[in-house]
């Protein structure tokens, strides 16, 4: 599955990312390519790290020192 077509996905999903983003999320859960083509396991990745983006950006915004 081309990276294009999962951005297309994340934009059904209301996930919007950024392909840097998601470059960085394929590198933080060391998602092997086979993986890439099982949509499960990859939207729960992507769940997980906009989650975590999320949190830093509150973090941030609001002035904490983050982890």
């Amino acid at each position: 599955m081309a990276l294009t077509e999962l951005l297309e996905k994340m934009r059904i999903l209301q996930l919007d990312v950024t392909e840097l983003f998601w470059t960085k999320v394929i590198s933080l859960f060391h998602i092997r390519p086979a993986k890439l083509n099982d949509f499960a396991v990859v939207e729960v990745h992507m769940r997980y790290a906009k989650r975590i983006l999320l949190d830093y950006q509150t973090r941030n915004y609001a002035g904490q020192t983050t982890r």
